[in-house]
């Protein structure tokens, strides 16, 4: 009998041993992911409190609460302007982004051939290559190829960025993606763009959106490409903020950035609530 109860203990201690270091494993984790949380949330939590000051300079913490600084950061002059800019340059990237990352990712995911994971590399290039070297790449492209046009070469420059969230996301649906339906579509009569529009459109629409919604933001909130392709005449938000807290910085900038924050979180709310965070899981 002690025999027995000797040879149960010593099974059973390692196992509770192995609880305890998963335990211990598991808080260390939550407290780094924690640690991160906070370290990325911190500046932008900063930035909230700073926009409800009522002090007159954007200091921390702030002098008191009040909305007087709101008002006065939808009147600066330009940042009307460049905010138009900034949102019609994003609808225009994101656009075209779909139009050719969901043809890409089609190609992609229908066929198989040689260099194919060579050119998705180069589609995804752009979010591993840091954008400074991209954004002097195009630069430097540009003034060679004499484009100076300041609207078009943004266009370029975002369509870049914004290409691999859309191909990435839309491969993501295609990978769940039954390609019978398509082919039983051909067989009853429907044409190629029948069957997309009827068939693989409906499907793969979650990835579409998503890429669609990642493209705007990236493209609304870039920064390091812009301020190499604009010009006096094309400035874009990021770019006109930057310009302005380099000679001073006061509450109204806060104001105007928290409005941006608002916005960009109304937009995930938005489509959360259309697409579903669970969807977003292949991105």
């Amino acid at each position: 009998m002690t025999v027995e109860l000797r040879s149960v203990r010593r099974a059973t201690v390692p196992r509770e041993t192995a609880k305890g270091r998963v335990s211990l494993g598991m808080i260390a984790l939550y407290a780094q992911v924690g640690a991160y949380v906070v370290f990325l949330a911190a500046p932008i939590v900063m930035v909230v409190l700073l926009s409800f000051t009522a002090g007159e300079f954007a200091i921390f913490p702030p002098e008191g609460l009040s909305l007087r600084w709101y008002g006065p950061a939808l009147a600066m002059p330009g940042f009307i302007d460049s905010l138009v800019l900034s949102l019609q340059l994003a609808a225009q990237a994101a656009t075209l982004s779909l139009l050719l990352g969901v043809s890409a990712a089609l190609g992609l995911a229908r066929t198989r051939f040689r260099g194919r994971q060579a050119l998705l590399a180069g589609i995804m290039s752009p979010l591993v290559v840091p954008t400074i070297v991209s954004s002097l790449a195009l630069l430097q492209f540009f003034v060679g190829a004499n484009l100076r046009e300041a609207s078009w070469n943004l266009l370029v420059g975002h369509v870049i960025i914004t290409l691999p969230y859309v191909v990435r996301t839309v491969l993501a649906s295609f990978e769940v993606f039954d390609w019978s339906l398509v082919d039983t579509a051909r067989v009853l009569g429907a044409g190629p763009v029948r069957a997309f529009w009827r068939v693989t459109l409906p499907v793969i629409r979650p990835g579409v959106l998503a890429g669609g919604i990642f493209s705007f933001l990236v493209s609304f909130d870039s920064f390091t490409i812009s301020v190499f392709l604009v010009d006096s005449q094309s400035v874009t938000l990021p770019v006109r903020v930057f310009n302005y807290i380099l000679t001073q910085l006061d509450p109204r900038i806060a104001a105007l950035s928290a409005l941006l924050i608002y916005g960009s979180i109304a937009v995930l709310v938005v489509s959360d609530r259309l697409i579903g965070t669970s969807r977003l899981r292949g991105f």
